[in-house]
């Protein structure tokens, strides 16, 4: 008896995953975007300092579980943060990108979001943010 239900899993798990890759069943990707850029603030000071964004889940179907955020200072690419977490739809979390050396003068930060949910984003129009301090 244990077989025969162990038999009716499998197929039952094939049956999906062939489903899921005929398109029939929809992947829970998603729709994440950087809403904001919090630090640092427009009076930075000089040396290292801590790059914080906002993630935002601005879809209207799934919570985005894991996502990459990109960001570059000055128009070079720093070392992107993947994140693992829980987002709801409509919801955010603060993350903190990694620290960057900044000198005295003005810096451009520009952040986006790639592959929610290990998928491509379903709008990608709302993903990135710039703050100039």
């Amino acid at each position: 008896m244990k077989k025969l239900s162990t038999i009716r899993t499998l197929c039952f798990v094939t049956f999906c995953l062939w489903l899921s890759t005929a398109g029939a069943i929809p992947s829970p990707v998603g729709d994440a975007g950087i809403s904001a850029i919090t630090e640092p603030t427009n009076s930075v000071c000089q040396g290292s300092n801590p790059v914080v964004a906002v993630i935002s889940n601005f879809g209207t179907s799934f919570a985005i579980s894991t996502v990459t955020v990109n960001w570059k200072v000055n128009g070079v690419s720093q070392t992107p943060f993947n994140y693992t977490g829980n987002i709801a739809i409509g919801g955010t979390d603060t993350v903190t990108l990694g620290n960057f050396n900044f000198t005295i003068g003005s810096h451009t930060i520009k952040s986006w979001t790639s592959n929610p949910n290990f998928g491509t984003d379903s709008d990608n129009s709302n993903d990135s943010t710039t703050a100039v301090i």
